[in-house]
């Protein structure tokens, strides 16, 4: 007796990994940019900004894990395949460990 597992893909599944992908990738672009400004202007190297950069720096982390939760939900949306692999289970562990810190 098999067991058929049907996915039922939601009209609004694919708009809304695509609207991460996109919000993901504009928070990305604004950390690089940002990070980039303080390590080219020497006048913005005080205590004040470094934690900037500690905060940017980890939100650049968090983005480049989401991105990537997002890439890989889209593609099982698309594909419409319902199982979690290992590397799923290690981005989350990535990303609450980045959260903590």
């Amino acid at each position: 007796m098999a067991l058929n597992i049907s996915s039922n893909l939601e009209p609004w599944y694919v708009p809304t990994d695509i609207l991460r992908i996109i919000c993901n990738s504009i928070t990305i672009g604004i950390s690089c940019i940002l990070l980039y400004l303080i390590a080219s202007n020497k006048t913005c190297r005080t205590i004040p900004m470094l934690l900037i950069v500690n905060t940017c720096l980890s939100e650049l982390i968090c983005a480049c894990i989401l991105l990537s939760m997002a890439i890989f939900v889209l593609q099982n949306d698309i594909k419409q395949i319902i199982y979690e692999d290992l590397l799923s289970v290690f981005r989350g562990y990535l990303l609450s460990s980045v959260t903590v810190v």
